[in-house]
């Protein structure tokens, strides 16, 4: 009989809310599990953003050799971004690789794995999937059966747009939505179980992260006095609520796996409290790394781009789309605007794009208008960053706002180190972000009374999680590992060697000595690299759908 092994993916899931919630009795099965299994911090690739973190954990590798960092990518040699999909991935997933094992796989929902691969068995590929219109199952003639089978299957609930609900209205509807995503995923894992039986199968659930960046200020002690009682009484056990949820449905599973099969459990980063909220943007144009175009521009230019950027905010998805048809060329500017608003690219040394705010240079001879000289020029202005950058402080606290800063080859290694960022810079864990070319100041609160009741007030942290359960795992055994070494371990689990090209490692301290000694773990030096592919998967609708969630998410501005 095959070796049977359930992973169940957890964004955003942190020990820092479960352990004492479990010790505390709220989380049973969680309880169960810590104390019958080997759990411990699973930490992330550096910064914790969730598609190169799922990316590495689908890989066993690091960002430099799968080529994700973000959401979104700069188009290599330009000054524009694309999304990022599966196509694009530069090496062999572990359910391509156990595939070709001849195992069976099943995976649910796991984030950046759209469009879906052909695997040996089934794939219902995850955020930012655009839809349940788009082709997000494989073999695709499953799907019409999937959506019968579970109707109203719901990829994500980011749908909660402002003008549409009160703050009280949106806040109740986001939270009923993410408790009805939640059943519906566990419908979908059952009746996908039962229909394919795989050796391999991995339902993930969002929930977790969705929950922690909107409510976390609610179940703050320091905060009280900034809410009514009724909504501390409404929202304060938010998060635990849906921590409970995924308790219940935990239980379920283990009584849906035949006897004898191995559990995993892994998030991609964990969560903290993170009530300022950072722009780093406006300190490089007052350091003159980056130079506005506004500058030289007149102020009828200026108000055109305003209304232009406010057309691609506010206005619906749907008329965005029927707009990027029929006016490609204003809608492409809208677009770009979103990472790169009014750059005067001749006069421009550094800047930043995405989630966390990373640095790259405007280099000659890679961007089109590239200014720096590479060599000597490269490496004292990547310096000149590091060292300014390391010096920040709050100006409000006076404490360090920087943990360190990277340069890529530190961090990165691999075939795809050119598209990650020049600079990477690990921020003290206290900060959202923004995400638009606002020149604001460097810190401002989440908490003012515009901002308060929808604004990210939770935040990823690099500590995730990891747990085994099963035959041969050690009992209430505490362990730690990276992200890839999750992938080397499953591989380890179900009988298969490890291709010398991953960079994570089986978890041996996971196991009992027993186990390791009878069946020690072994390489191969199979090479895992794959040719990524970098035609556009998206339609105009979805990428207007990707945008829009990306958005209401807090992703983009």
């Amino acid at each position: 009989m095959a070796k049977k092994v359930l992973v169940i993916g957890i964004d955003g899931a942190t020990w820092d809310l479960i352990e004492p919630w479990a010790r505390a009795g709220k989380l049973p099965t969680f309880k169960r599990l810590m104390d019958e299994g080997a759990w411990g911090t699973l930490r992330c690739p550096i910064p914790p953003i969730s598609a190169q973190s799922w990316a590495s954990f689908a890989t066993g590798k690091n960002p430099g050799k799968h080529g994700f960092f973000d959401f979104v990518e700069v188009t290599p040699y330009s000054y524009s971004t694309r999304f990022i999909n599966s196509r694009m991935l530069g090496a062999k997933t572990l359910w391509r690789l156990l595939g070709e094992a001849g195992k069976t796989v099943g995976v649910l929902n796991v984030p950046v794995t759209y469009p879906p691969e052909p695997v040996n068995g089934f794939m219902i590929t995850g955020y930012p999937t655009p839809g349940t219109a788009s082709p997000f199952v494989h073999p695709a003639e499953l799907r019409s059966e999937f959506l019968r089978a579970v109707p109203g299957y719901r990829i994500e609930c980011a749908d909660v747009e402002l003008p549409r609900f009160s703050r009280r209205a949106k806040l109740d509807v986001f939270l009923d939505k993410l408790i009805s995503m939640m059943d519906n995923r566990l419908a979908a894992t059952r009746w996908l179980y039962a229909r394919f039986r795989p050796d391999f199968f991995m339902p993930t659930f969002t929930a977790f992260d969705r929950v922690c960046h909107y409510y976390w200020k609610y179940m703050d002690p320091a905060l009280r006095d900034r809410f009514s009682d009724d909504e501390i009484e409404r929202y304060g056990d938010a998060i635990l609520r849906v921590h409970q949820r995924q308790d219940e449905i935990i239980a379920e599973l283990l009584d849906m796996i035949e006897p004898g099969t191995s559990v995993f459990m892994l998030s991609d980063h964990g969560f903290g409290p993170s009530y300022d909220r950072l722009n780093i943007h406006g300190w490089f144009v007052e350091n003159g790394y980056l130079v506005p175009k506004h500058e030289k521009r007149s102020l009828i230019s200026r108000s055109i781009d305003a209304v232009i950027s406010n057309v691609i905010r506010f206005t619906p998805v749907n008329f965005r789309t029927r707009i990027k048809e029929r006016f490609p060329a204003v809608a492409g500017r809208a677009i770009s605007r979103v990472f790169f608003h009014d750059i005067d690219w001749t006069r421009t040394r550094a800047y930043t794009v995405g989630e966390f705010h990373n640095v790259y240079i405007n280099l000659k001879g890679r961007q089109p208008q590239g200014i720096v000289d590479p060599g000597a020029e490269y490496e004292a202005l990547r310096d000149e960053l590091i060292e300014k950058l390391s010096a920040l402080r709050d100006p409000h606290s006076n404490e360090p706002m920087v943990q360190h800063v990277y340069r890529r080859e530190d961090v990165y290694t691999g075939a795809f180190l050119e598209r990650m960022p020049d600079l990477v810079i690990d921020w003290e864990y206290r900060y959202s972000f923004s995400a638009d070319f606002s020149t604001g100041p460097l810190v401002s609160s989440v908490l003012d009374a515009k901002r308060l009741h929808w604004a990210k007030s939770g935040y990823h942290r690099p500590n995730g999680i990891f747990l085994a359960y099963g035959p041969d795992v050690q009992r209430g055994k505490r362990v730690e590992g990276i992200v890839m070494d999750v992938t080397a371990t499953i591989l380890y689990e179900m009988g298969l060697p490890i291709p010398h090209d991953m960079d994570g490692h089986v978890i041996t301290d996971a196991y009992t000595p027993e186990r390791i000694a009878s069946k020690p773990p072994r390489t191969t030096d199979f090479d895992t690299s794959a040719a990524p592919d970098s035609a556009e998967v998206y339609s105009p609708d979805e990428e207007a759908e990707v945008t829009k969630r990306l958005r209401e998410l807090g992703y983009l501005e």
